[in-house]
């Protein structure tokens, strides 16, 4: 401040500093994981407590969240294959219970802080008052950070894929200046960028929602072909019902020709709801609206020889107009289709009989 400018450190490497791996940098983020940018309880260095393998992971962790957190450090190059060897370490700890994570602490702590309970550090970190509160490494959300000083770009194309797909792993440049004969070091996350991680992270569910959404869907689309098939074989045993006349219309709706072109009879069937309709959808409004007012001049004795109320809708503000009877379902309930397939043909039958009077008289007009 004195000069009123700013300086420019030189820029060093781990090698040229003698600084080790395991001894400096790993020992430095242990006893301040916080240089990571949030809350961090390492529970474990060098761990290796895989059956089968005698791999060694650099820090686990748990962070606020309950997530264990897969630490690797590298010094002046990431190397090719971290992403792998750190996504092999995550899977090894996805099987680690509340009690393993327990034991593996509690070790760590009577390694370097005798006398320390894991069981008290962890109620403490998590402010909770029992253990048995604490739901630790549930499902596969264990996350992955890597720091080196330089990542390989077949590192960072990767850790960006992933991340695209809903996996956590994080990149930490770690740089260290000389000033004087002292030595400082940088620790920035550089994936995904600090300033862009929770839109990133927003994008991800908005992704995956859309995903199930898209399932949802084709899931519901094929049960309602399943339906319509089940439907169909069970009409051609119906002698009431004409088949000649029946068209899929839409993935949940069959369409049945009337006496008025353009105006159809429909078996609608929708996730909590079946229909039997009858819908007026000719391209000119004003006509939808005139054959409308006509059959709903004879309302009472299309009501009386169906036997029910009808639900009646104009719809002044749309092109067309519906006339028809409900009944509330749950649809995708495989057990109630014999009796919803029932419910249709009964009452399409006598649907089609309480309107057909009607219509025919409005086509001799």
């Amino acid at each position: 401040m004195a000069n009123n400018e700013i300086t420019k450190l030189p820029k060093q490497t781990f090698r040229e500093n003698g600084i080790q791996e395991v001894q400096h940098l790993q020992e430095w983020i242990a006893k301040n994981p916080a240089c990571l940018g949030e809350d961090l309880l390492i529970i474990q260095k060098e761990f290796d407590g895989f059956d089968g393998t005698y791999e060694r992971l650099d820090l686990l962790a748990l962070d606020k969240k309950c997530k264990l957190v897969i630490i690797e450090n590298k010094l002046d190059d990431s190397g090719r294959d971290v992403v792998w060897q750190a996504l092999k370490y995550a899977a090894y700890c996805s099987s680690l219970t509340r009690a393993d994570i327990v034991e593996i602490f509690q070790q760590y702590l009577d390694k370097g802080n005798a006398g320390k309970d894991a069981r008290q550090e962890l109620l403490s970190f998590f402010d909770v008052e029992n253990i048995e509160e604490l739901e630790l490494n549930t499902g596969a959300d264990q996350r992955v950070i890597l720091i080196a000083a330089n990542f390989r770009k077949e590192v960072t194309s990767t850790v960006l894929w992933l991340g695209e797909n809903g996996i956590s792993v994080q990149c930490f440049k770690a740089t260290p200046y000389a000033v004087d004969e002292n030595l400082l070091l940088d620790i920035s996350q550089i994936i995904p960028p600090p300033d862009a991680q929770e839109f990133m992270i927003g994008m991800r569910k908005k992704d995956e929602e859309q995903k199930q959404d898209k399932n949802a869907t084709t899931r519901w689309h094929n049960q309602c072909k399943e339906f319509w098939k089940e439907t169909l074989n069970e009409f051609e045993e119906e002698k009431n019902v004409n088949l000649a006349n029946l068209k899929l219309k839409n993935v949940n709706s069959i369409g049945i020709n009337s006496e008025i072109p353009s105006c159809l009879y429909y078996l609608v069937l929708c996730k909590t709801e079946l229909r039997v309709e009858y819908y007026i959808a000719k391209s000119d409004a004003e006509e939808n609206k005139k054959i409308y007012d006509y059959i709903i001049e004879n309302r009472k004795d299309i009501e009386t020889a169906f036997g029910e109320k009808l639900v009646w809708e104009r719809l002044n503000s749309k092109k067309p107009c519906r006339i028809s009877y409900r009944l509330g379902v749950d649809s995708e309930n495989r057990e109630n289709w014999p009796q919803m397939i029932e419910w249709l043909a009964e009452h399409y039958v006598k649907f089609e009989k309480s309107m057909k009077p009607i219509l025919s008289t409005y086509k001799d007009k």
